[in-house]
């Protein structure tokens, strides 16, 4: 024990043993492609996997929703889009999902 002790304490003093560096990590909304532009509705979103939910039983690709209900049920903006398992934004529901 006492040398294992020592050996970790030599190779922190040497500067040899360093904290993980893990880096940072690009998050991106929902909706977009890789330089942050609005994807098409009905496009698969390529940041975000919908992992679980009712009716789902493996990952599956996320979807853009296109709202074209006129009901304005998935509100826009200038960056980001809805998505969803479907373009139409209905189906599956208590969906979760994750980024790649």
């Amino acid at each position: 024990m006492i040398r294992l002790r020592l050996l970790t304490l030599v190779l922190v003093a040497s500067g040899l043993a360093r904290p993980a560096d893990a880096g940072p990590i690009s998050l991106f909304n929902t909706g977009v492609n890789a330089s942050g532009t609005i994807l098409a509705g009905g496009s698969s979103d390529p940041h975000w996997t919908i992992v679980s939910g009712t009716g789902i039983n493996t990952p599956q690709a996320a979807v853009v929703v296109n709202d074209q209900s006129g009901l304005g049920l998935y509100t826009q903006d200038s960056i980001s889009r809805w998505i969803w398992v479907n373009a139409a934004g209905t189906g599956a529901i208590n969906t979760r999902t994750t980024f790649a």
